[in-house]
């Protein structure tokens, strides 16, 4: 199976075909999360796809393998300890973070696998893995100090993330659902994964396509 990564400023001018993939990416994350959120008694709160900064999508050919929502905040300022995301999290972990030193956050959000994709891998990877290691690319290509997940205990991703290097710093619920905390310190948390997981994601970021303010810059 071949795949191609994708990243959408969702901040900046976009083309017909990145407005088409985002919409198809929103209709998959509606339908996907409403009914799982609905059948704990709650509502998804369609703001939360609109609030990434960067919409990250793994395809195969014209059809969407994966992807992740990005966030960016910053726990020195004041408009983003007021934002719902933030607001939601514990104190013990914000508290943990500023006492690290760690500032700026990259949110990596909703996590989604199209259901005839679920199975798939990808060099021998699986595609949840490999939308969660090249966000990691993302916040190495930013510059920020930290990713941060909120993790479904019951669909194992915080153990995924036990297995790629974040670290688990707190439990929450979101949606009524049970939730581990996940963060990736830059400065603390160490990669892991074989040689040949490496090269796979490696050899994809080095093919992505960007657009808007996160493309690459031009070279000298």
């Amino acid at each position: 199976m071949e795949l191609s990564y994708r990243l959408i400023d969702m901040t900046s001018h976009r083309s017909e075909e990145e407005v088409h993939l985002v919409n198809t990416c929103f209709q998959h994350w509606y339908g996907i999360f409403s009914q799982d959120v609905e059948a704990r008694g709650a509502t998804l709160n369609k703001d939360e796809f609109h609030r990434a900064k960067i919409l990250a999508v793994l395809q195969s050919g014209d059809a969407v393998a994966g992807f992740h929502l990005y966030s960016m905040f910053d726990l020195r300022e004041q408009p983003s300890l007021a934002h719902s995301y933030l607001k939601a999290l514990p104190d013990v972990a914000k508290s943990l973070m500023l006492d690290r030193g760690v500032h700026s956050v990259m949110a990596m959000e909703y996590l989604t696998v199209t259901p005839e994709f679920r199975s798939k891998e990808y060099a021998g990877v699986k595609i949840a893995e490999l939308v969660i290691r090249l966000g990691l690319h993302v916040l190495s290509d930013l510059g920020l100090d930290s990713a941060l997940g909120v993790a479904r205990a019951d669909r194992k991703v915080n153990t995924l993330g036990d297995s790629i290097g974040f670290e688990e710093i707190a439990l929450m619920e979101k949606y009524n659902n049970k939730c581990n905390l996940m963060l990736f310190d830059r400065k603390r948390c160490k990669l892991l994964g074989n040689p040949f997981t490496l090269k796979a994601v490696e050899n994809l970021w080095n093919q992505r396509h960007q657009s808007g303010r996160v493309r690459k810059p031009a070279a000298a």
